[in-house]
Protein backbone atom coordinates (compact mmCIF):
# COMPACT_ATOMS: atom_id res chain seq x y z
CA UNK A 1 0.00 0.00 0.00
CA UNK A 2 2.85 2.13 0.89
CA UNK A 3 4.19 1.53 -2.20
CA UNK A 4 0.68 2.54 -4.08
CA UNK A 5 0.74 6.00 -2.41
CA UNK A 6 4.19 6.51 -3.95
CA UNK A 7 3.58 6.04 -7.32
CA UNK A 8 0.08 8.03 -6.67
CA UNK A 9 2.23 10.61 -5.09
CA UNK A 10 4.57 10.57 -7.61
CA UNK A 11 2.33 10.74 -10.64
CA UNK A 12 0.74 13.60 -9.11
CA UNK A 13 3.77 15.79 -8.85
CA UNK A 14 4.87 14.68 -12.45
CA UNK A 15 2.48 16.31 -14.09
CA UNK A 16 3.78 19.46 -12.90
CA UNK A 17 6.50 20.04 -15.03
CA UNK A 18 4.83 20.53 -18.18
CA UNK A 19 3.00 23.30 -16.94
CA UNK A 20 6.33 24.60 -16.00
CA UNK A 21 7.52 24.20 -19.69
CA UNK A 22 4.15 25.79 -21.57
CA UNK A 23 4.62 29.16 -19.46
CA UNK A 24 8.11 29.44 -21.23
CA UNK A 25 6.44 29.43 -24.78
CA UNK A 26 3.87 32.21 -23.20
CA UNK A 27 6.44 34.81 -22.96
CA UNK A 28 8.05 33.41 -25.97
CA UNK A 29 4.86 34.08 -27.73
CA UNK A 30 4.94 37.81 -26.94
CA UNK A 31 8.24 38.47 -28.40
CA UNK A 32 6.12 37.59 -32.32
CA UNK A 33 3.96 40.77 -31.28
CA UNK A 34 6.73 43.16 -30.30
CA UNK A 35 8.32 42.27 -34.32
CA UNK A 36 4.97 43.76 -35.88
CA UNK A 37 5.35 47.18 -34.26
CA UNK A 38 8.52 48.37 -36.80
CA UNK A 39 6.27 47.59 -39.74
CA UNK A 40 3.72 50.14 -38.29
CA UNK A 41 6.23 52.49 -38.71
CA UNK A 42 7.44 51.15 -41.69
CA UNK A 43 3.89 52.54 -43.01
CA UNK A 44 3.96 55.49 -41.67
CA UNK A 45 7.59 56.67 -43.28
CA UNK A 46 6.40 55.60 -46.44
CA UNK A 47 3.00 58.14 -46.27
CA UNK A 48 5.28 60.89 -45.82
CA UNK A 49 7.48 60.95 -49.37
CA UNK A 50 3.76 61.27 -50.94
CA UNK A 51 3.35 64.78 -49.47
CA UNK A 52 6.14 65.89 -51.39
CA UNK A 53 5.16 65.29 -55.15
CA UNK A 54 1.31 66.51 -54.11
CA UNK A 55 2.88 70.12 -53.21
CA UNK A 56 5.00 69.92 -56.69
CA UNK A 57 2.19 69.23 -58.34
CA UNK A 58 0.08 72.31 -57.30
CA UNK A 59 3.11 74.63 -58.20
CA UNK A 60 2.99 72.91 -62.17
CA UNK A 61 0.31 75.17 -62.51
CA UNK A 62 1.26 78.74 -61.82
CA UNK A 63 3.04 79.33 -64.57
CA UNK A 64 0.65 78.68 -67.29
CA UNK A 65 -1.13 81.98 -66.47
CA UNK A 66 2.30 83.38 -68.63
CA UNK A 67 1.58 81.75 -72.25
CA UNK A 68 -1.77 83.33 -71.50
CA UNK A 69 -0.75 87.07 -71.52
CA UNK A 70 1.70 86.21 -74.24
CA UNK A 71 -1.06 85.12 -76.59
CA UNK A 72 -3.44 88.12 -75.77
CA UNK A 73 -0.32 90.04 -76.60
CA UNK A 74 -0.41 88.52 -80.17
CA UNK A 75 -3.74 88.78 -80.75
CA UNK A 76 -3.79 92.73 -80.23
CA UNK A 77 -0.27 92.95 -82.80
CA UNK A 78 -2.63 91.39 -85.12
CA UNK A 79 -4.73 94.29 -86.44
CA UNK A 80 -1.43 96.15 -87.62
CA UNK A 81 -1.12 94.56 -90.72
CA UNK A 82 -4.56 95.75 -91.84
CA UNK A 83 -2.71 99.36 -92.92
CA UNK A 84 -0.54 97.35 -95.10
CA UNK A 85 -3.21 95.89 -97.29
CA UNK A 86 -4.80 99.41 -98.00
CA UNK A 87 -1.75 100.72 -99.43
CA UNK A 88 -2.08 98.31 -102.37
CA UNK A 89 -5.45 100.17 -103.19
CA UNK A 90 -3.51 103.36 -104.03
CA UNK A 91 -0.45 101.20 -106.22
CA UNK A 92 -3.68 99.34 -108.08
CA UNK A 93 -4.18 101.73 -110.94
CA UNK A 94 -1.63 101.62 -113.24
CA UNK A 95 0.33 104.88 -114.95
CA UNK A 96 -0.87 106.00 -118.07
CA UNK A 97 0.74 105.47 -121.38
CA UNK A 98 2.18 108.57 -122.93
CA UNK A 99 -0.67 110.29 -124.48
CA UNK A 100 -2.98 113.41 -123.84
CA UNK A 101 -6.23 112.85 -122.40
CA UNK A 102 -9.49 115.11 -121.66
CA UNK A 103 -9.94 114.85 -117.20
CA UNK A 104 -12.69 117.19 -117.67
CA UNK A 105 -15.81 118.36 -120.38
CA UNK A 106 -18.57 120.70 -120.07
CA UNK A 107 -20.19 123.62 -121.78
CA UNK A 108 -20.57 127.25 -120.55
CA UNK A 109 -23.40 128.51 -120.09
CA UNK A 110 -24.68 124.82 -118.91
CA UNK A 111 -27.89 125.96 -120.35
CA UNK A 112 -27.29 127.95 -123.71
CA UNK A 113 -29.45 129.79 -125.39
CA UNK A 114 -30.19 129.95 -129.16
CA UNK A 115 -28.39 132.21 -132.00
CA UNK A 116 -27.45 134.99 -131.37
CA UNK A 117 -26.55 133.66 -128.14
CA UNK A 118 -22.96 131.81 -127.59
CA UNK A 119 -21.64 129.19 -125.93
CA UNK A 120 -18.30 127.43 -125.78
CA UNK A 121 -16.79 124.29 -124.47
CA UNK A 122 -14.22 124.27 -121.95
CA UNK A 123 -11.57 121.03 -121.91
CA UNK A 124 -9.03 120.18 -119.07
CA UNK A 125 -6.13 118.14 -120.38
CA UNK A 126 -3.68 116.11 -119.14
CA UNK A 127 -0.10 115.86 -121.17
CA UNK A 128 2.10 112.94 -120.40
CA UNK A 129 4.32 112.90 -123.05
CA UNK A 130 6.92 115.04 -121.16
CA UNK A 131 6.95 117.41 -123.48
CA UNK A 132 4.32 120.16 -124.92
CA UNK A 133 2.07 118.41 -127.93
CA UNK A 134 1.09 120.43 -130.85
CA UNK A 135 -1.91 119.14 -132.66
CA UNK A 136 -2.73 121.26 -136.45
CA UNK A 137 -6.67 121.29 -135.41
CA UNK A 138 -8.24 119.78 -132.58
CA UNK A 139 -11.68 120.69 -131.99
CA UNK A 140 -15.31 119.83 -130.55
CA UNK A 141 -17.93 117.88 -132.90
CA UNK A 142 -21.56 118.30 -131.95
CA UNK A 143 -24.24 116.38 -133.40
CA UNK A 144 -27.78 116.52 -132.93
CA UNK A 145 -28.60 113.82 -130.52
CA UNK A 146 -28.78 110.54 -132.07
CA UNK A 147 -27.08 111.01 -135.13
CA UNK A 148 -23.38 110.84 -136.60
CA UNK A 149 -23.87 114.54 -138.47
CA UNK A 150 -21.84 117.17 -137.27
CA UNK A 151 -23.61 120.61 -137.17
CA UNK A 152 -21.05 122.25 -135.64
CA UNK A 153 -16.91 122.14 -134.73
CA UNK A 154 -15.81 125.02 -132.56
CA UNK A 155 -12.26 125.12 -132.92
CA UNK A 156 -9.39 124.91 -129.97
CA UNK A 157 -8.11 128.01 -128.54
CA UNK A 158 -4.22 127.17 -129.28
CA UNK A 159 -2.67 124.34 -131.23
CA UNK A 160 -0.13 123.64 -128.51
CA UNK A 161 -1.01 120.94 -125.18
CA UNK A 162 1.31 121.67 -122.65
CA UNK A 163 2.57 119.41 -120.94
CA UNK A 164 1.12 117.99 -117.75
CA UNK A 165 -2.22 119.58 -116.81
CA UNK A 166 -3.86 122.36 -118.96
CA UNK A 167 -7.11 123.85 -119.67
CA UNK A 168 -8.23 125.90 -122.98
CA UNK A 169 -11.62 126.95 -124.15
CA UNK A 170 -12.97 126.42 -127.90
CA UNK A 171 -13.76 129.83 -130.16
CA UNK A 172 -17.37 130.66 -129.58
CA UNK A 173 -20.06 129.18 -130.96
CA UNK A 174 -23.95 129.32 -131.47
CA UNK A 175 -27.38 127.47 -132.72
CA UNK A 176 -30.39 128.56 -134.43
CA UNK A 177 -33.14 126.92 -133.12
CA UNK A 178 -36.71 127.17 -134.06
CA UNK A 179 -39.56 127.12 -131.50
CA UNK A 180 -38.87 124.14 -129.04
CA UNK A 181 -35.59 122.70 -127.10
CA UNK A 182 -33.10 120.50 -128.91
CA UNK A 183 -31.01 117.76 -127.53
CA UNK A 184 -27.37 117.84 -128.86
CA UNK A 185 -24.07 115.85 -128.42
CA UNK A 186 -20.65 116.93 -128.26
CA UNK A 187 -17.17 115.13 -128.17
CA UNK A 188 -13.74 116.38 -128.19
CA UNK A 189 -11.27 114.95 -131.05
CA UNK A 190 -7.89 116.04 -133.25
CA UNK A 191 -7.36 115.60 -136.92
CA UNK A 192 -4.33 114.22 -138.30
CA UNK A 193 -3.20 115.73 -142.05
CA UNK A 194 -4.66 113.31 -143.36
CA UNK A 195 -7.98 114.62 -141.93
CA UNK A 196 -8.71 111.61 -140.07
CA UNK A 197 -10.27 112.32 -136.84
CA UNK A 198 -9.13 110.56 -133.95
CA UNK A 199 -11.12 111.39 -130.84
CA UNK A 200 -9.12 112.54 -127.58
CA UNK A 201 -9.82 109.95 -125.15
CA UNK A 202 -10.32 110.15 -121.05
CA UNK A 203 -7.56 108.59 -118.47
CA UNK A 204 -9.97 105.57 -118.54
CA UNK A 205 -9.77 105.23 -121.85
CA UNK A 206 -13.52 106.28 -122.80
CA UNK A 207 -14.65 109.07 -125.03
CA UNK A 208 -15.75 111.84 -123.28
CA UNK A 209 -18.86 113.29 -124.31
CA UNK A 210 -21.45 115.53 -123.07
CA UNK A 211 -25.42 115.71 -123.71
CA UNK A 212 -27.05 119.56 -123.77
CA UNK A 213 -29.69 121.54 -125.04
CA UNK A 214 -30.18 124.90 -127.02
CA UNK A 215 -33.46 126.54 -125.84
CA UNK A 216 -35.03 129.51 -128.00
Amino acid sequence: MAVLFCVSACSATTPAAPIESTAIPATQTAVPVRTEMPTVSTRTDRRAPTLAPTETATDIPTPTPAPSETATLAATETPLPSPTASRPAATATPPLAAGVYVTAFRIEPAQPKSKPAEFHFRVAFLNTVGQAVNYPRWRVLISPKGQDKVTGDPQGESKTIANGASEQNTEAWSINVSSVCESFSARPIWEREDRVQVPLPAPDGKIPTIEFQVCP
